[in-house]
Formats: C-alpha cells, structure tokens, sequence
C-alpha cells in the first residue's frame, strides 16, 4: 500500500487504462472512477499512476498514463496552460 493506495485499486485503475488505449482513446478521471465504482480525490491520483508509469518504463513499455486528461480542461494533469 502506498500512500493508503492498496496495489488492488493501482491494478483496476491500470485495467482501465489498458482498455482505453487499446481502443485508441483518452479517458477522463471520472471515467476511470466510473469503471472501478470508487471516487478518488485529486490529490490522490499521483499516487496512482506514478506506480503504473514507474512500472512501464521499467518493462520497456508505453506509458499509459498519458492518456488521462481533465474533463474540465481536456487537457493532461501537469499540462501548463
């Protein structure tokens, strides 16, 4: 558990992300939420997709974390406007 994050809920999330960029799409926070039935505060996300991009760079793999963007912005979380 990281940051009282449990790997179980880092493992939906990443599912969640697999889906979406197997079909080429970006996905908003809330629709990740929606997918798992648990709503994350904000400041807590980083402590999600951190593990999962740590983890696919290390595999030699894409970073899937790049497709999650802010329904309010559209844009990424750390994109600077």
């Amino acid at each position: 558990m990281t940051n009282g994050i449990s790997s179980d809920l880092i493992f939906r999330v990443q599912e969640v992300l697999e889906d979406y960029a197997g079909n080429g799409k970006l996905v908003y926070y809330s629709d990740i939420e929606a997918r798992i039935g648990e709503e994350i505060p904000f400041f807590l996300w980083h402590s999600i997709l951190d593990p999962i991009y740590e983890e696919l760079m290390a595999l030699g793999k894409p970073d899937l974390t790049v497709i999650v963007i802010s329904k309010e912005t559209n844009y990424p979380p750390f994109f600077s406007q």
